[in-house]
């Protein structure tokens, strides 16, 4: 018995040798710069790293560990960290690994602290609103904080880590005032007022006030659209169907339509189509950290009425780029709409406006270079 233990442990011993000379063959260099992208969904964090990475990777090369982006990037494995994560260029003293959610920076922390591998944790930090526990916790153990706005530092634990205020940018790539000929009027936009609402169906992003002021909206203007252009998840299918319920009832089906997810990567005509005739967009969550629909819509030049929360003031420049509302009521939200309806040569005269606000702000390129300069400093 003892010998076929001995056999047994022998062979094993064997195939662990071989296995780990097959991952070390296969198992590809580190790159200096490693972005995190561990989330299953499609969400704004995952918009900000796709239209990062190629602005950041001209000056540096950058890897990418977890979901695919899908956008030609050079993908980062675990072996390829466990076997090449403590071998490092001459002059280098360790590498630089850049998250950006709570579950990212336990697995920066548990690379760096168990595994003892050398890297400095950068944590892009977003959050207005206070942490919980948890995330308070982890944070404090991150080596350096970028934050997309002055307000994200009250809440943080620590503070004295902080290395710039870096805002979000906007890829002009896909949000632009370019002209196109768009040879089907896919959804009958045309000499119609267009108002648009971008982002996901739920509560927390007022879709609820969104249709409440257009029904009313619709019924007394016959020439106002309303798109409403996001995903819906399985939680809040309940709160889409009473949205809908409601615009049936009121007979405006053909009038407040709702559009679903549209990928702008896969589909920019499609997506551009929305925003070349959109008049007019509305942001209104009730609670936002930064919030990158308001930007995207500026750079189409579409003038932006928003709720006051998330990096919005940044963003709105009263009467030029857009408005704020002062209370997020469908009241509030439906004066404001009406007062475009009846003076659209205002926004015409808004969009150099809003063009002007990107380029010199709010520009994906603008975004990348800050971020860079942080890498260089630390690298």
């Amino acid at each position: 018995m003892n010998l076929y233990i001995c056999l047994f442990f022998c062979l094993f011993c064997y195939i662990l040798h071989d296995f780990i000379q097959y991952m070390k063959t296969y198992s590809k260099m580190l790159p200096d710069i490693i972005i995190t992208n561990i989330h299953s969904k499609y969400s704004g964090v995952t918009s900000t790293i796709i239209n990062l990475y190629h602005e950041q990777s001209k000056e540096f090369i950058i890897g990418v560990y977890g979901n695919k982006l899908n956008i030609g990037e050079k993908k980062v494995n675990f072996i390829d960290i466990i076997f090449n994560g403590y071998k490092l260029a001459n002059d280098k003293k360790f590498r630089i690994i850049h998250v950006r959610r709570n579950n990212e920076i336990i697995f920066a922390l548990f690379l760096k602290n168990i595994l003892r591998i050398p890297l400095k944790i950068v944590f892009t930090a977003v959050k207005i609103s206070s942490y919980s526990c948890i995330p308070r916790l982890i944070i404090k153990y991150v080596d350096h904080i970028i934050v997309t706005d002055s307000k994200c530092i009250k809440k943080l634990p620590n503070k004295l880590k902080v290395m710039d205020i870096i805002p979000h940018g906007v890829n002009q790539k896909y949000f632009n005032t370019d002209k196109t000929d768009f040879k089907n009027d896919y959804l009958n936009l045309k000499n119609q007022f267009v108002i648009s609402i971008f982002g996901r169906v739920r509560h927390q992003k007022g879709t609820d006030i969104f249709v409440e002021a257009l029904i009313k909206i619709t019924k007394k203007y016959s020439n106002v659209i309303a798109l409403i252009i996001g995903e819906t998840d399985v939680r809040n299918y309940i709160f889409k169907n009473k949205l809908e319920t409601k615009i049936q009832k009121n007979n405006l089906n053909d009038k407040i339509q709702f559009l679903g997810y549209i990928d702008y990567i896969k589909n920019p005509l499609y997506y551009k189509y929305i925003y070349s005739n959109t008049d007019l967009t509305i942001c209104i969550p009730r609670r936002e950290e930064f919030g990158l629909t308001p930007i995207e819509s500026m750079a189409c030049g579409v003038p932006v009425i928003c709720s006051n929360t998330g990096a919005f003031d940044k963003m709105i420049d009263e009467g030029k780029t857009g408005n704020l509302l002062l209370n997020n009521t469908s009241r509030m939200l439906r004066e404001k709409i009406e007062f475009y309806i009846n003076n659209k040569e205002k926004l015409i005269e808004m969009k150099i406006h809003c063009l002007n606000k990107i380029n010199n702000n709010f520009t994906i390129g603008r975004e990348a270079k800050k971020i860079n300069e942080v890498y260089k400093k630390l690298l």
